[in-house]
């Protein structure tokens, strides 16, 4: 006899973010981003721990260098507007080994993706974690790196097609659950009208019955109505919800010679160091 235990899933965010499997090209040389895996861990800190060793192993494979340790720098960096502070922002530094030279090579962990699999009483660890890395030799430009589930404009364009914005963002079951129902709403008028049509034509040809295909004619017409108002409904929830709702984590960087200029609420003191609310402008290149 065989016992059959569902597993029972659990992740650290509802969408899966978009640098797992989609990464910006990185204009700044003095850095490279890097995602890990780390699969079948028996506890997330082991995993954790998993992933730091499976970055020196691919810095080491990529830059052909020997990693001989890695061990904690600074951390607890602010992080501020799109960028998500409650994420780890931890900086480290890996000792390196090139060309009989011991060096450092500082790398910051930016975000990670877990996903907890229960079944019965063993469970497991899933773990992508996303580095950036610096170039040996190099400093890197770390802050010009954040991270944002917010889009733009583009999703409410994309989604003039119903549905295609929420893909865009990621949300690609709740994007194909609204182009799905579209299309049956679009169909339900189709039907509903040539069934109207059909007997609108009967009333004409059978006089006789007249009253009774008229009445099928209303009931066809009021379903047809119906799926008139749903259907306009749902596309005006489609663009409502392109616009206003969160898709999945991504890289944003910062364009090389930009400028960003910010208006951030603060805390001010007089000259008798007493509080008052203030505005601060601030400028960054």
């Amino acid at each position: 006899m065989f016992l059959q235990t569902t597993a029972e899933t659990y992740k650290s965010n509802k969408i899966r973010p978009r640098w797992i499997s989609e990464l910006p090209n990185t204009q700044d040389k003095s850095y490279t981003l890097e995602v890990t895996f780390v699969d079948m861990a028996s506890n997330l800190e082991g995993a954790r721990q998993a992933s730091k060793k499976e970055l020196y192993n691919m810095i080491a494979k990529r830059e052909n260098i020997e990693v001989q340790e890695g061990y904690d720098y600074k951390s607890q960096q602010e992080g501020s507007g799109e960028q998500i502070s409650e994420r780890s922002t931890d900086i480290y530094t890996m000792q390196i080994k090139t060309q009989g030279e011991v060096v450092d090579l500082v790398y910051k962990k930016l975000d990670e993706y877990w996903m907890e699999v229960r079944r019965g009483s063993q469970t497991t660890f899933q773990l992508y974690t996303l580095y950036a890395v610096s170039r040996s030799g190099m400093s890197p430009s770390f802050h010009d790196i954040s991270l944002t589930e917010k889009y733009g404009a583009v999703p409410v364009l994309m989604s003039l097609v119903p549905g295609a914005g929420q893909m865009y963002k990621g949300s690609y079951l709740k994007g194909g659950c609204i182009l799905g129902a579209e299309i049956v709403c679009v169909a339900g008028i189709i039907l509903c009208e040539n069934q109207r049509a059909d007997y609108a034509n009967k009333v004409i040809e059978q006089p006789r019955f007249a009253k009774e295909y008229n009445t099928k004619a209303n009931n066809w017409a009021t379903g047809r109505n119906l799926a008139i108002g749903v259907a306009g409904a749902l596309y005006v929830y489609n663009l409502i919800d392109a616009a206003v709702t969160n898709g999945a984590r991504r890289v944003k960087l910062k364009p090389m010679g930009s400028v960003e200029f910010s208006c951030n609420p603060c805390i001010l003191l007089d000259g008798l160091n007493q509080p008052s609310a203030g505005v601060q402008l601030s400028l960054n290149f």
